[in-house]
């Protein structure tokens, strides 16, 4: 495609045309299949490009001769013919004088950056080309050397038309912005670059790569924005690998690449490289000083070293999750509540709707209602909460980073070069710093999540226990006594009124006794009570209702932790493993906690005691794990429990498991039956319970007995083991041989048999009737 520029001048209604190169390229070849080195379908998808923009701008040679003509046919219209071979093209031709004519871009036929993206297109197509017939050398048949002919010829094909764009971005001028036009002077250079180092003249490569690597680095100092920023150097790496290769190739020992280019960069080199360098970037410099920015580069902090972001996909990801962060924040700052508020008005009371006005609101076709879309997207607005938005950002985040990681483990194999290196390593530590982030702010919404659970269950208690007190109160309080009314009877005829006492009684009658009242008080004593027991038996299901959400809270905490642990950033910092591993000793401190309350509320006694014991061991753990955990307070402050810095989160969690241990042993002590109550596993919840429960301990036999006899011996009374001891002490008294046989009766001897039951219960019977009979007579006549 040739660019006709003499002669012709910029339309006067052309203002101004956005050109950005570096986007446009990049997106391409990231979405096109550069990420996995696969030339052939980016050229397929360039030829595609081409020949819609061809068509657009009606360049192609079909329509030559129906555009001369200013006719427009529809192609659907158009009859289907047979298919015309080369001789019926010949034969027909014959006598007409088939002239080819070149299609051309003219200064004064550009209206739009359709144009220019054609020529780009045609660039990165011959590009495209190039690289795939040079990729072929290994696997071809062809001889290297006609591989070597064919890629090169691509090559020049791709820098006459990356010339041809950069005089047409020259004759456009004041219509393209400066940063358009180094990024279209940068190309060039990137594709003479290339084409150098097909050819394998290392020298004119290494100057070309390095004035293109600082004229890129110019443009990512002077981005407006850090997006910019990171596309630019995005390309900065590409041209790095060309350098160190370059260098090698001519002998060189420097490693750095900045110090190469830097050297090899020179003014002189710069203008024979491209000419008006020194030019273009002080515009660059000028444009830049006269916009005020606040750009910084973009980076991700983890204790000691940064992680910088030069994929500018990771970037637009970032940035988003850093403004909802920052949106948390102060939405933390201001309220202790885990969900948004949907407006900064308080919340009107919800009118009550028939089935009829529901559906029509539903459908958007309620009177003064707004449209479907913007209620569907204020019902999804909602809906998510602040943390929501953070995990979503942080999801979206990690799922970018996470293919930017498999594309370029899929690069590497393809080609083995350090530059895939570096960036596999800088993704690779993005993906684990994103990882972490999204596993933190998630133990942080279930710790919040928790703590609203107890907070609304320490709400309903307090009404249930305000309304009983309000029932007890309007039970004792007497009815108020109404003054007596005057008779209605009206006096007979003749009746004289009765005269008032003027003195009082002498005697007081006392009232009768008949024990109405003390029956009264007796039925509303029975009443509270049962009462109260209702209430105390309400108290203890809603108590276990919320155990089940809760442990499904703290156990998903817990394998948050696990995977944080299981991070390499994470492992090779031996004080932030040894915090996680004591946050998670806690964290499974709290839920057995929880758990041996429910065990205990449903009379599993022993049970509970071994939770409570495992719960101890845990926080003995996380107390030895905190020993090595010093320097890594940054990380102890992302997420509850802060455990460093004097933290009282281990000795309150130690009183808890202390006094549900208490309960419990009072509890087993003041228990008569000793079988325990099986309705737990009977529920679904129960099974819940028992799931999250035989994950830290196992409920066998041995150990329950054992646990309940400890229990039993640590919860007995100072004064009745004093008084053991005594008896203890005290020689047993001698039986008489009267007594004997009596005190020997009852005592069974030896192990219990079962083929023995039908003679031990004759035995048994025989002694009985024994003793029946010994009445007053006969033992007066034996005495006899």
């Amino acid at each position: 495609m040739e660019v006709v520029v003499e002669g012709r001048s910029v339309r006067s209604d052309l203002e101004h045309v956005a050109f950005p190169v570096l986007k446009l390229v990049s997106e391409a070849r990231n979405e096109h299949g550069m990420r996995q080195q696969d030339w052939k379908r980016y050229r397929e998808f360039c030829t595609r490009k081409t020949h819609r923009i061809r068509s657009t701008l009606h360049l192609t040679h079909t329509e030559a001769a129906q555009a001369a003509k200013g006719a427009r046919t529809n192609v659907r219209q158009r009859k289907r013919r047979a298919r015309i071979t080369p001789e019926m093209q010949s034969q027909a031709n014959k006598g007409k004088g088939n002239e080819f004519v070149r299609k051309c871009i003219a200064l004064d036929q550009v209206e739009d950056a359709r144009p220019l993206e054609l020529l780009l297109f045609e660039a990165e197509h011959a590009w495209a080309s190039a690289e795939e017939i040079w990729a072929q050398q290994d696997a071809a048949e062809t001889s290297r050397s006609v591989l070597r002919r064919r890629s090169l010829t691509r090559g020049r094909r791709a820098v006459h038309s990356a010339e041809q764009l950069k005089m047409l971005v020259d004759a456009l001028g004041g219509v393209l912005d400066v940063s358009a036009q180094a990024q279209c002077a940068a190309y060039v250079g990137m594709v003479h670059s290339a084409t150098l180092f097909i050819k394998g003249h290392w020298e004119e490569t290494l100057k070309h790569c390095a004035v293109t690597r600082e004229l890129l680095n110019t443009i990512a100092e002077c981005a407006p924005t850090s997006r910019d920023e990171a596309l630019a150097s995005s390309f900065l790496d590409t041209m790095d690998a060309q350098v160190r290769f370059a260098a090698y190739s001519l002998g060189e020992t420097e490693q750095d690449t900045k110090v190469v280019a830097e050297r090899v960069a020179t003014p002189d080199a710069c203008e024979q490289v491209l000419p008006g360098y020194k030019q273009l970037v002080e515009k660059l410099e000028r444009a830049h000083g006269s916009r005020a920015t606040d750009k910084q580069p973009l980076q991700l902090h983890w204790r000691s070293y940064t992680i910088p972001v030069h994929s500018f996909e990771l970037h637009d990801a970032v940035v988003r999750v850093n403004e909802e962060e920052a949106q948390l924040q102060n939405y933390l700052a201001s309220t202790q509540e885990t969900r948004m508020p949907r407006g900064s008005a308080p919340r009107a009371k919800r009118a009550r709707l028939s089935h009829a006005q529901r559906n029509a609101k539903r459908r958007g076709r309620a009177a003064g209602d707004v449209s479907r879309q913007e209620s569907a997207q204020r019902a999804i607005h909602g809906e998510l909460d602040s943390f929501d938005r953070v995990l979503g950002a942080l999801g979206d985040a990690d799922e970018a980073v996470r293919q930017l990681v498999e594309e370029n483990a899929q690069a590497l194999q393809k080609s083995h070069s350090a530059r895939y290196e570096a960036a596999g390593l800088d993704l690779r530590r993005a993906h684990e710093f994103l990882m972490y982030r999204l596993l933190s702010v998630r133990i942080e919404r279930n710790m919040r999540l928790v703590d609203e659970v107890q907070a609304k269950a320490a709400k309903r208690e307090d009404k249930a226990r305000a309304l009983l007190h309000a029932r007890k109160t309007n039970t004792n309080a007497k009815a108020p006594v109404p003054p007596p009314r005057p008779s209605q009877k009206r006096p007979g005829p003749g009746s004289r009124a009765k005269r008032p006492r003027t003195s009082p009684k002498k005697v007081q009658r006392k009232p009768a006794r008949s024990g109405t009242a003390a029956r009264a008080r007796q039925h509303r004593a029975a009443r509270e009570q049962r009462a109260q027991d209702v209430a105390e038996a309400k108290t203890e299901r809603r108590a276990v209702r919320i155990v089940p959400g809760i442990a499904k809270l703290l156990d998903n905490i817990d394998n948050s932790l696990l995977a944080i642990g299981g991070l390499e950033m994470v492992e090779g910092e031996p004080d932030v493993s040894s915090l996680m591993e004591a946050k998670r000793f806690y964290y499974s401190a709290v839920l057995l906690t929880h758990l041996g309350h429910a065990f205990s509320l449903h009379g599993l006694y022993a049970e509970a005691l071994l939770l409570a014991q495992r719960g101890e061991l845990y926080l003995r753990q996380a107390t030895q794990a905190l020993e090595l955990a010093e320097g890594a307070e940054d990380q102890d402050a992302a997420f509850a429990p802060q455990l460093l810095q004097n933290s009282d989160a281990l000795p309150t969690q130690q009183e808890k498991l202390h006094a549900l241990r208490q309960d419990v042993t009072t509890a087993l002590q003041a228990s008569r039956s000793s079988a325990p109550s099986m309705s737990l596993q009977e529920t679904k919840s129960g099974q819940t319970l028992y799931q999250h429960a035989l994950r830290h301990v196992s409920f066998e036999p041995d150990d329950l007995r054992l646990v309940v006899e400890q229990a039993r011996a640590d919860g007995k009374p100072v004064e009745d083991e004093a008084m053991e001891e005594d008896v203890e002490a005290e020689p047993a008294p001698v039986a008489t041989e009267a007594a004997q046989p009596e005190a020997l009766d009852d005592v069974p001897v030896g192990a219990y048999d079962p083929g023995n039951a039908l003679l031990e219960e004759e035995e048994a019977a025989a002694a009985a009737n024994q003793r029946s009979s010994r009445s007053w007579l006969g033992g007066w006549f034996r005495r006899a």
